[in-house]
């Protein structure tokens, strides 16, 4: 059986009053992974305050798969 990431999001929890200091810059699956992996790249301009992040993914699964 395959499994593949079809979705999902990445956020974090201290909105609002915080959003300008976090920037997500992506959020995805993974190219590199064949899908199979769920990445998110993110930037905190804030040099003294720590975020968390909270990140979903959305899978899928199929016994045959075709295409690309």
């Amino acid at each position: 059986m395959n499994t593949y990431v079809i979705g999902g999001g990445c956020g974090f929890r201290d909105f609002p009053g915080k959003q300008n200091e976090v920037v997500v810059n992506f959020a995805g699956p993974r190219p590199s992974e064949e899908r199979s992996k769920y990445a998110r790249r993110a930037t905190n301009s804030s040099l003294f305050v720590t975020h968390t992040l909270r990140v979903t993914a959305v899978c899928a699964s199929a016994t045959t798969v075709t295409g690309p």
